[in-house]
């Protein structure tokens, strides 16, 4: 199958999914990234790379974000 064959659903399901989404609890997850000191990211594979590119944006906004590339890592601050 051609991607003119997909489009269409793949545009539906999106549609659908983000009609479902409450505005509340969206404000409250921006609310949170904002108030944040830091924002500490880990990720592995593909989940890893989605990961960082979110923390790139986070840092294009001028928020602290260390980013972890495995699950054993540093504290990212002195206790």
């Amino acid at each position: 199958m051609k991607f003119n064959d997909y489009y269409p659903t793949v545009l539906r399901e999106i549609k659908e999914t983000l009609g479902e989404i409450d505005q509340a609890n969206i404000t409250f997850f921006l609310r949170q990234i904002m108030d944040a000191q830091r924002i500490f990211i880990t990720g592995v594979g593909r989940t890893g790379m989605v990961m960082r590119c979110f923390a790139m944006r986070l840092m294009h906004l001028g928020i602290n974000v260390p980013v972890s590339y495995t699950h054993l890592t540093l504290p990212t601050k002195r206790i």
